[in-house]
C-alpha cells in the first residue's frame, strides 16, 4: 500500500503532534522551517527559500498554529501555491470545504455550522461576503476544490 508523499512545513510542538497522529498515514518526503539545515525525527529540514521550487512538487501541509498559517498564506499568494489544492493547515487536512457566499445573514448559518460538531468535523467553511459595496466571489479555483456551497439569493432593495 503507497502512501501520499508530503512535505511538512513546521518542527515545533505543532510539527510533532502532526508526525505522530500521522506518520502512518502520509509519507513525509521532508521538513521546512524557518531555519532549515537539521535533522527532524530522521529527515532533512530546509528553509523555505532554499527549496521554494522543490517544494511545488508536492502537496504541503502547515504544521504551525493559525497566526504563523496566515502569513504563509499571505506570502505565498504571489506565487503559484492555491490553498487546498497545494497546501493546507494541518487542522484542516482531510476535511471537505462548504463555501458560504451571502451577506451578514449568512453569520447566524455560519455560527450554527460550527457549533454542528458532525458538520465541522468534516467541513472547513469558507465565507464570501456580499453587500452593496463589495462582492467577493468565490474564484474558479476555491469552486474547484469546493465540496458544499451555501449561496443566498442576494436582490437589490
Amino acid at each position: 500500500m503507497s502512501r501520499e508523499k508530503i512535505v511538512v512545513y513546521g518542527t515545533g510542538i505543532d510539527g510533532e503532534r502532526f508526525y505522530y497522529k500521522y506518520r502512518e498515514t502520509y509519507e513525509i518526503v521532508f521538513y521546512v522551517d524557518k531555519t532549515g539545515n537539521r535533522k527532524f525525527h530522521g529527515l532533512q529540514v530546509y528553509a523555505l527559500s532554499e527549496v521554494m521550487e522543490k517544494i511545488k512538487k508536492y502537496f504541503i501541509v502547515v504544521a504551525t498554529d493559525r497566526t504563523e498559517y496566515n502569513e504563509l498564506k499571505k506570502q505565498w499568494s504571489g506565487e503559484t501555491f492555491s490553498e487546498f489544492k497545494n497546501y493546507v493547515w494541518m487542522q484542516d487536512l482531510g476535511k471537505k470545504i462548504a463555501i458560504l457566499y451571502g451577506n451578514c445573514h449568512m453569520n447566524v448559518l455560519e455560527k450554527y455550522l460550527i457549533n454542528n460538531p458532525y458538520f465541522y468535523s468534516e467541513y472547513i467553511i469558507k465565507r464570501k461576503l456580499v453587500n452593496y459595496t463589495l462582492v467577493n466571489e468565490p474564484s474558479d479555483e476555491e469552486m474547484s476544490v469546493c465540496d458544499l456551497l451555501l449561496c443566498q439569493d442576494i436582490r437589490e432593495g
